[in-house]
């Protein structure tokens, strides 16, 4: 992102602006020196107390998106500059819209993460902003999160992701992932499934309960025993057979889930 377009965004309406910050930017992860009004806040964090942070966050708003992705802009991969200021900053904005009666703030700010997720490279970076659109995502970050169940490094913050948001969406994309999902990123999944409790997923994720992948074969027998289906059952019995005594106690518990 250049200088010039950030200087438009702040001088657009508000509606503008976010279209605009959705579509343009990039850059993002590498050097970058935010506007000064912005800089003097996030050097302010980590705030001394609770409340001084809401104020220090409640500024960022009402500076808007560009200030917003200001911050994000300032990220940086591990051994490569100390962005500890932007990463307290983007916290305590993800705690500030979240309070009760800021739906257009929150919206606002899931926008942003989106925006820089999507242009950021660096696996870390994207990691965290993940992690914040955890925090304050709702039904329009599950698909820009389903697009990272296919990475074998960020499948899991995006499933953990996806699970905290748990909107009726969610399932979907878990469905989806799962047809083309790598072994690594299979047990994640399933284990995901169950706990979203996708009836639609039990027929699929029976045949994993026969894989030579033991982390695979019990993400399988608990996400059916959470799901509930009826041959699920004599799976657990066989299960609970087991040589293994650790196993045998990881299928007992299973059948007391189920």
């Amino acid at each position: 992102m250049n200088r010039e377009y950030i200087d438009v965004c702040r001088t657009t309406a508000p509606a503008v602006l976010v279209l605009m910050c959705l579509c343009g930017c990039s850059m993002i992860g590498h050097a970058y020196r935010p506007d000064p009004a912005v800089e003097e806040i996030i050097l302010e964090m980590p705030a001394d107390d609770i409340a001084l942070e809401g104020v220090l966050s409640a500024r960022l708003v009402e500076l808007g998106p560009a200030a917003m992705l200001d911050v994000c802009m300032m990220l940086t991969p591990p051994g490569k500059g100390d962005d500890t200021h932007a990463r307290y900053a983007l916290s305590g904005l993800a705690g500030h819209v979240h309070r009760p009666g800021a739906e257009s703030e929150r919206s606002m700010y899931a926008g942003v993460l989106i925006t820089a997720l999507e242009e950021e490279s660096d696996t870390e970076v994207k990691a965290f902003l993940i992690r914040q659109l955890q925090r304050v995502g709702r039904d329009e970050a599950v698909t820009p999160l389903g697009r990272y169940l296919s990475d074998d490094s960020l499948c899991e913050p995006a499933t953990q992701a996806l699970l905290a948001i748990r909107t009726k969406e969610v399932e979907g994309e878990l469905l989806k992932a799962l047809e083309s999902a790598s072994e690594k990123n299979r047990v994640t999944i399933v284990k995901a499934l169950g706990e979203v409790r996708s009836k639609a997923a039990a027929h699929e994720i029976l045949k994993y309960t026969a894989s030579g992948n033991d982390d695979l074969r019990e993400a399988a027998l608990f996400a059916l025993a959470n799901i509930g289906p009826v041959s699920t059952e004599a799976l657990l019995a066989d299960a609970a057979r087991t040589s293994s005594a650790f196993d045998r106690a990881r299928a007992v518990s299973y059948q007391l889930l189920y």
